[in-house]
């Protein structure tokens, strides 16, 4: 697994926000020497949004996964959504995580699956 940085809650500064416009917006933001990450309420959904600061693209799950446990927690489970052609908006290397009150419940049981059995 990489090594990666603790996260630090912080607020953005004006600098921030017009580097990274979707600041503004952010309910809560961390960050580290390398990754941003921004979290929203979206109806019953928790997104965040975690992109590196030099924009450069994000290799490896470890590193979503170190996010998600940071941010979220380690026994909280979420998902990546691919969007549809029509509603994919590529305007930076920015992942998005989500998840819900009720995941745990609606997602298969993964330790069914043929791997784990």
């Amino acid at each position: 697994m990489p090594k990666i940085g603790k996260l630090v809650e912080f607020r953005p500064t004006q600098v921030d926000i017009d580097r990274y416009p979707h600041f503004a917006t952010a309910e809560k933001c961390w960050k580290n020497e390398d990754i941003e990450v921004l979290l929203n309420h979206i109806g019953n959904f928790t997104h965040l949004k975690i992109h590196m600061r030099d924009d450069s693209k994000i290799f490896g799950f470890y590193l979503l996964q170190h996010v998600k446990d940071a941010v979220l927690g380690q026994n909280v489970a979420a998902i990546q959504i691919f969007p549809r052609s029509d509603d994919l908006v590529d305007g930076s290397n920015t992942y998005h995580l989500w998840t819900w009150d009720q995941i745990q419940e609606q997602l298969p049981n993964l330790h069914e699956m043929r791997r784990y059995s």
